[in-house]
């Protein structure tokens, strides 16, 4: 694993790196503000996906092996 720079939002601030579990998305990485979908309590709105889209195969692979956990 090698070292990304800093990921800035619109407002200039570090945007953390979070990691989705939705069924859509399974372990897909991105960056947002913790406000970015509530631009009324000072988010930007930030989103940004950090990972390439995921294939349906390993899509369907990675949610039937996090169901048979």
């Amino acid at each position: 694993m090698g070292y990304e720079p800093a990921q800035l939002c619109d407002c200039g601030k570090k945007v953390p790196r979070w990691l989705s579990w939705s069924p859509d998305n399974p372990e897909r990485r991105y960056y947002a503000r913790v406000d970015a979908m509530v631009p009324t309590t000072g988010g930007c709105g930030f989103f940004k996906w950090h990972d390439a889209p995921t294939t349906p195969f390993l899509c369907q692979l990675l949610n039937d092996l996090r169901n048979a956990a």
